[in-house]
């Protein structure tokens, strides 16, 4: 579970880009959700994680061995997470998708809030790609893998 929050910490360390506002909340919305998923591609494996203010949620399945954790975050500890996303620029990572790309596993991330009227994806997995210039998420995911 502790890789798992620096593999996020990570990931929004590598997304800064200076010289632009968030569009995020300025606070952290009452129902905002965060879902990662890490998918292995042709290889079976997959982690998915759902981060919530009320509930926490943690599944992993290696090769058909299935793990499920549930967990409650701090009010502190879900608001310190939220800043380093804006901190970070979360909302501002770029990617791009490419046709004929199959079976590629990688990580895909999504912020929803307001009921699910507001949301934000970020993927690099399957056939979209983070771009070039957000290199440094590209490589402390890679490395963290």
């Amino acid at each position: 579970m502790k890789k798992l929050f620096i593999l996020l910490a990570a990931f929004c360390s590598g997304c800064q880009l200076l010289g632009q506002s968030s569009t995020l909340p300025a606070t952290c919305p009452t129902d905002i959700r965060l879902t990662y998923h890490y998918d292995g591609g042709m290889r079976y494996y997959s982690e998915d994680l759902l981060l919530s203010k009320d509930s926490c949620v943690f599944e992993k399945n290696d090769a058909g061995k299935k793990i499920r954790n549930k967990f409650v975050l701090t009010t502190a500890e879900f608001d310190a997470f939220y800043e380093l996303l804006k901190t970070n620029r979360f909302d501002k990572i770029e990617y791009k998708t490419e046709s004929g790309v199959y079976d590629r596993g990688g990580i895909s991330m999504e912020l929803a809030w307001n009921k699910g009227q507001r949301e934000m994806r970020v993927s690099n997995s399957q056939m979209s790609f983070v771009k070039e210039s957000w290199t440094g998420f590209l490589v402390l995911f890679s490395v963290s893998k």
